[in-house]
């Protein structure tokens, strides 16, 4: 399986990540959206940084959902 460098683009869970082969020209790199490359790239690193994401996002909507309990309480009480 063919190397790749990776250059992750701030913020910190990209969206996109730019791919490009050693050998490649400077020039040549390609934008892919990281679900895109991560069959491409040989790099734990994305994959860690899709489950950071996916664990965001499960605790983001924790977060909503405790919010939104919290509001039935205080209906519930009024």
């Amino acid at each position: 399986m063919p190397r790749f460098l990776v250059t992750v683009n701030r913020p910190i869970i990209p969206t996109f990540i730019l791919v490009s082969r050693p050998e490649e020209e400077e020039g040549k790199r390609r934008l892919m959206r990281v679900e895109e490359s991560r069959c491409l790239v040989n790099c734990n690193f994305v994959r860690v940084l899709k489950e950071k994401s996916e664990k965001e996002k499960t605790r983001r909507k924790e977060r909503e959902e405790a919010a939104l309990n919290d509001r039935k309480e205080e209906s519930d009480m009024v």
